[in-house]
């Protein structure tokens, strides 16, 4: 099924990762394969027992073994080490503590909505984005949404923005055109700006999203990609869905590529943009009217909108999306 992606030159977005997804159970194989190595030397101990000694080490088997050849006894080995062997070890808590030993080993930030996944980065330095099997993509760095080749800082900076746009939006209806300050107004009343006094009123002044055009441009991007998401949601499971749900990952990909846009033209002087040779591919896209959202995406936004789109996608459907995901 991927050959008629490929084929058109298509980049997969599981395409020449440096990281590998895991599950829990991913975890226990290779904690029981340093059981195993540990048994093979400290004979008669239980599995349960290993586990609690190569735990006490931070998961480094070589580290106990060695500990363990210097010792006189057994019993002596356990009592120079401080180890205490009746203190019990659940499995989440040695998951955890294997998992926080290893600094390739990394939680998906969406652990707390219930995400039991692990990602095991090849080199962390050459890491950017992690695309986890929950559906979240997410910086390695900040766990904020993908930014690269911009800094991790203004993710945090424009998460405080948005709370003030939804503060602003919450307590204020109408804004001045001349001064930009926002007010609450009663409809039908006419008022003047405190600070210019120019004339206002709830019909001709009205507060929206298009005022804050950044603003405006994320929650564009924002609620595309929900939409993707649901789409997404609604084929788990599904027999047969393959070529639906590779056609949903590749435009999640290219939605969240867009998504830090509006962002980083907020604060960012676009002239800089323009000349960082970083983002001249990203910077094409920061007019949304015009480029950002082309008829071409419009068109596969239609089609994946579409809640009668499961599986039963003809093969002259299939040859027109592909072809529609070539410039994407």
């Amino acid at each position: 099924m991927f050959d008629k992606f490929k084929i058109r030159g298509i980049v997969l977005p599981t395409d020449n990762l440096k990281y590998k997804i895991l599950s829990t159970d991913d975890i226990i194989e290779k904690i029981n394969k340093l059981v195993e190595k540990c048994s093979e030397v400290i004979e008669e101990v239980s599995p349960q027992n290993c586990q609690k000694m190569i735990c006490h080490f931070k998961w480094n088997c070589n580290k106990l073994l060695e500990k363990f050849c210097e010792a006189d006894s057994f019993v002596h080995f356990l009592k120079k080490n401080n180890i205490d062997l009746s203190v019990p070890l659940t499995s989440e808590a040695m998951i955890d503590s294997f998992i926080q030993s290893n600094p390739l080993y990394k939680w998906c930030p969406n652990k707390s909505n219930g995400c039991t996944f692990v990602v095991k980065m090849d080199d962390d330095s050459e890491v950017e984005e992690i695309a986890c099997q929950c559906g979240l993509t997410y910086c390695i760095q900040c766990y904020g949404i993908p930014h690269s080749p911009f800094p991790c800082i203004l993710i945090h900076e424009w998460a405080v923005q948005l709370d003030e746009f939804k503060f602003i939006f919450n307590n204020n209806n109408v804004i001045c055109p001349q001064c930009f300050e926002c007010y609450e107004a009663v409809l039908g009343d006419n008022l003047f700006c405190t600070h210019c006094d120019h004339p206002l009123n709830v019909y001709h002044n009205k507060l929206t999203p298009r005022i804050y055009p950044d603003y405006y441009d994320y929650r564009i991007v924002s609620d595309q990609l929900q939409v993707i998401l649901s789409k997404k949601d609604s084929l788990i499971g599904v027999k047969d869905a393959g070529f639906c749900s590779t056609v949903c990952n590749i435009a999640q990909s290219f939605v969240q590529k867009l998504l830090p846009l509006p962002v980083f033209s907020f604060f960012l002087d676009k002239d800089y943009l323009c000349k960082n040779s970083l983002n001249k591919n990203f910077v094409q896209r920061l007019i949304f009217d015009t480029e950002m959202l082309p008829l071409k995406f419009e068109e596969l936004m239609a089609w994946i909108n579409d809640v009668s789109i499961v599986i039963d996608v003809s093969d002259e459907e299939q040859n027109t999306l592909l072809n529609l995901l070539i410039d994407f």
